[in-house]
């Protein structure tokens, strides 16, 4: 049986990886503890993302093991205060 997703609230982005992907953030949560914050670039990036999640928990039920993930919340003010672009979808997973 898959566990409950964790949810978090972003409080900090510190800074972002420069990658050929995803460039990721590196953000500090509201438990004061680092993630690596991953954001699709457009809606195929989405859907890998999805698979990503999907494959996790399948892997976790055959007992192979594989990172953890959680979700993040983002607040509108720091994608302000960070310039994070954000595509626009058509549909939102979960």
């Amino acid at each position: 049986m898959p566990n409950k997703v964790k949810y978090k609230k972003v409080i900090l982005v510190d800074s972002q990886y420069q990658t050929d992907g995803h460039a990721p953030y590196k953000i500090l949560a509201d438990d004061y503890e680092y993630y690596v914050l991953k954001l699709p670039k457009n809606q195929a990036d989405l859907i890998s993302i999805q698979k990503e999640v999907i494959c996790s928990e399948l892997l976790k039920v055959w007992e192979i093991v594989t990172p953890n993930y959680l979700w993040l919340k983002l607040s509108e003010v720091l994608i302000k205060e960070n310039n994070i672009k954000l595509p626009v979808f058509n549909y939102n997973f979960g």
